[in-house]
């Protein structure tokens, strides 16, 4: 299983998460997010945890999930899924990763403009798939 760690909470370029913020000074979809990620307020259960897919929307307030995420992930010592070369996943990437045995435990990314999703299905098997809508303004 290839070793591919989240950034540690904070390292990344775009901004730290704040580890003193509190959970009461989140936003509702915030919460919602470190609820998904965290498993909070579900019912224990005997089931190996899945992975999970987060697909980011632009101008959705997707990227503060993200970190989120980042940060469960870390804490967790997670695999993470990101793209090789660039910020998205070149066309045929997912398809090459897959045959090769890579396996992952989460997925937070754009994941435009190429995107295979059967092939998304064996890099994580069984993944809760997660996004993000808004109401345009």
């Amino acid at each position: 299983r290839p070793s591919m760690a989240p950034e540690a909470p904070g390292s990344s370029n775009e901004g730290s998460i704040g580890h003193e913020r509190q959970r009461t000074d989140l936003s509702l979809s915030e919460r919602a997010a470190v609820q998904v990620a965290t498993g909070a307020g579900a019912a224990p259960s005997q089931e190996e945890e899945r992975p999970l897919v987060f697909i980011k929307t632009y101008k959705s307030g997707s990227t503060t999930v993200a970190k989120f995420l980042n940060a469960v992930a870390y804490q967790k010592e997670l695999t993470m899924l990101h793209p090789l070369a660039q910020g998205w996943f070149q066309n045929g990437e997912l398809v090459r990763r897959g045959k090769a045995g890579e396996r992952y435990d989460m997925s937070f990314r754009h994941i435009t403009p190429h995107v295979d999703y059967p092939a998304l299905g064996v890099l994580l098997p069984n993944a809760h798939y997660v996004s993000i809508l808004r109401e345009p303004v």
